[in-house]
């Protein structure tokens, strides 16, 4: 009779192992899904400042070493072999921008 009163106890009471390991599981994937997320995000946010530096060399090198090149062949161009300059007598260079 005690075991019987036992076995009635044991299974009317509820355990609740599984839910609290389901609750577990489910923080612990969620947890992880979000950890890529943010991981992702981190190394889209480096790609984009990495080809922003990039573009930035590219343009800096191209404005000190190129460009003043490339607008004295313009006023080479427009302005022919003499320029305005030719009646001063001072040679017709281009400076570049400092």
């Amino acid at each position: 009779m005690v075991e019987r009163q036992k076995g009635e106890f044991m299974s009317s009471k509820r355990g609740y192992d599984c839910e609290i390991l389901s609750f577990v599981v489910l923080f612990v994937l969620s947890a992880l899904s979000h950890f890529w997320y943010i991981m992702i995000f981190i190394c889209a946010g480096i790609a984009v400042w990495g080809t922003g530096a990039i573009l930035t060399r590219i343009s800096v090198n191209w404005m000190t070493v190129c460009a003043p090149e490339f607008r004295a062949r313009m006023l080479h161009r427009v302005l022919g072999p003499g320029g305005p300059s030719s009646s001063s007598g001072a040679p017709n260079t281009v400076q570049p921008l400092r």
